[in-house]
């Protein structure tokens, strides 16, 4: 059904309008100390508590997303989950942080139907989100609702004693793997956690390092014994979280012969590693195996973070861990060893390394980019993208950026401005509603206008300079660069037959000229074939013009300089 709106008001109601981990593996551990926004690797800005930022995972049918998720930059310590569309994101957590610094966990994801994920954050932060791999791993969601299960809470019969097995049923069918988040919290202590099954030594590698009064999250993936059950050991008094995310079915062996996770690399009894420089190692990987391995930096002499790569991979593209001074922080790792059988670690920062090879394993994986790296499809820490709003654009909303910021983030993605504009408007008409200047009016007594090669401009309003974000628009009229785009992906340009039920056309207009809406988003409407109106026999007639002749010429939103006495 085509939605056509009688028209508003003319001029004064458009002038308010606004006011590292790669192929194949098996899950292990890893944990370290570090409205909707639609996710671009340009980021978003810092992520309000309860704001969702979802974005595409890339998965195929029955794949599951390996991901690297930091959040970097809170204010105060929370936590972050990752969710399938509708899912609730307040029962578990994927990563716990603390304020300012990075805290990554590793996360597997299956996506609903939708094919997407959003993760949502408890306090204000940043975050980025590297997709590591895609895996056909067999899933089986550990709740029917897609939602992860606490299996384990301890913190309401005290902390455990040093030692003392925390065992549950694991809920595992016969030949499955758990794949769990496991989260230490009330530590007295620094310390460690180990995931084991009924009789393993839990001394023999960690699972989780913590330190003491914060919460340490590490991602575990273990195939229980005969006996369904799995356990939970630490060596200093402390509580456990443990969320089983789903089930995992592929073939795998363990990182030691006689079971267990091998400790491959310690360099603690070397030295210490210099900026840069590689710590390569032979994997024992067969052909197609990945290794799931447990990666601890320790003893930084400053914050940083470390990179798990193949022979003559760019170890900077992005990170498997973040570490800070003075502290064990792990994270678990998925990488597939390239031809010759290595794998190397490199960090940024003076640091030792731990690394426990936790099990092979082999299953039918891709990288997460193109090129057989990591792809980092979310960094909230960058500007934009630069999504047309109702109430901003991007991640920039009406009145709360000034001039001097907005202006030069806009520079560096759209390019130098082609009009910088500062105007003094006169008395107030309370009529109107707006400061008026001869045949023009604004909402603000003070007005700067900002526009770009591409149409694009900006409008910032106040008492006086310094001026706050007002409005924008763009038209036609740009000579180079794209146009932007609105979340429904309405466009200078874009044709209304082809968004249809999408946008609202108001009735009548001015000859070829019309007007509608999109979201709460003005549009400027040409009629390339039959007019919006026309003077019949001395008689104005409203025409509905062909959709497919309709063609977007102009977007706006929120308050701008407009004429007072506008005329068809």
């Amino acid at each position: 059904m085509i939605a056509i709106v009688r028209h508003r008001s003319r001029a004064r109601a458009r002038a308010r309008s606004g006011g590292v981990l790669v192929a194949g593996a098996l899950l292990a551990v890893g944990v370290t100390a570090a409205g909707a926004v639609e996710a671009s690797p340009q980021g978003g800005g810092v992520l309000s508590p309860g704001q969702p930022v979802c974005f595409d995972s890339g998965a195929a049918a029955d794949e599951s997303v390996i991901l690297n998720v930091t959040p970097v930059d809170a204010s105060v310590p929370g936590f972050g989950t990752v969710t399938v569309t509708g899912e609730d994101w307040q029962a578990s957590s994927s990563v716990n942080f603390v304020a300012g610094a990075a805290n990554p966990n590793l996360v597997i994801k299956q996506p609903g139907a939708d094919g997407r994920l959003c993760y949502t954050a408890s306090a204000p932060s940043h975050v980025i989100i590297d997709v590591l791999a895609l895996a056909d791993l067999g899933w089986r969601s550990a709740t029917p609702e897609g939602a992860a299960d606490r299996v384990v809470d301890t913190r309401p019969a005290g902390v455990l004693t040093p030692g003392q097995p925390e065992c549950f049923d694991s809920g595992a069918a016969e030949g499955e793997s758990v794949i769990a988040n496991v989260t230490a919290v009330n530590a007295w202590a620094a310390g460690f956690g180990t995931v084991t099954v009924t009789g393993e030594n839990w001394q023999a590698s960690s699972n989780v390092n913590f330190v003491e009064d914060a919460a340490n999250p590490n991602l575990v993936i273990k195939q229980p014994g005969p006996d369904g059950r799995l356990c939970y050991t630490t060596d200093v008094w402390s509580d456990v979280l443990i969320d089983v995310i789903g089930y995992a079915s592929f073939d795998s062996r363990p990182g030691a012969a006689g079971g267990g996770a091998d400790r491959t690399v310690d360099t603690r009894v070397e030295a210490v590693r210099d900026p840069g420089q590689p710590r390569c190692f032979d994997t024992g990987a067969s052909a197609g195996e990945s290794m799931i391995m447990n990666v601890t930096p320790v003893d930084a002499a400053a914050p940083g973070f470390g990179t798990v790569t193949v022979t003559g991979e760019d170890w900077q593209a992005s990170s498997n861990v973040n570490f800070v001074a003075g502290a064990a922080n792990p994270n678990l790792v998925i990488k597939q060893p390239g031809p010759d059988g290595r794998l190397c670690y490199t960090a940024d920062m003076w640091s030792d390394v731990l690394i426990d090879v936790i099990a092979y394993a082999t299953f039918d994986s891709r990288p997460g980019a193109a090129d057989g790296g990591a792809e980092r499809v979310v960094d909230t820490r960058q500007p934009g993208p630069l999504t047309l709003r109702a109430d901003g654009v991007g991640s920039y909303t009406f009145g709360d950026v000034e001039a001097n910021v907005l202006v030069p983030a806009l520079v560096e993605l759209l390019g130098p401005t082609v009009i910088d504009d500062s105007r003094l408007f006169g008395e107030f008409d309370a009529g109107l509603g707006l400061y008026v200047d001869v045949d023009e009016g604004f909402a603000f007594p003070f007005g700067r206008t900002v526009c770009f090669a591409n149409g694009f401009c900006v409008q910032f309003g106040g008492a006086s300079a310094p001026t706050v974000f007002a409005g924008w628009w763009q038209d036609d009229s740009g000579t180079s660069g794209s146009p932007l785009s609105t979340g429904d992906g309405i466009t200078i340009g874009s044709r209304w037959a082809d968004h249809v039920g999408t946008i609202v056309v108001d009735a009548g207009g001015c000859y070829s000229t019309g007007t509608g809406n999109v979201g709460g988003i003005d549009l400027g409407l040409r009629s390339e074939g039959v007019p919006f109106t026309e003077v019949i026999d001395g008689e104005w007639v409203e025409n509905v013009p062909d959709p497919d002749d309709v063609v977007v010429r102009q977007l706006s939103a929120g308050d701008r300089p407009i004429f007072l006495f506008a005329d068809c």
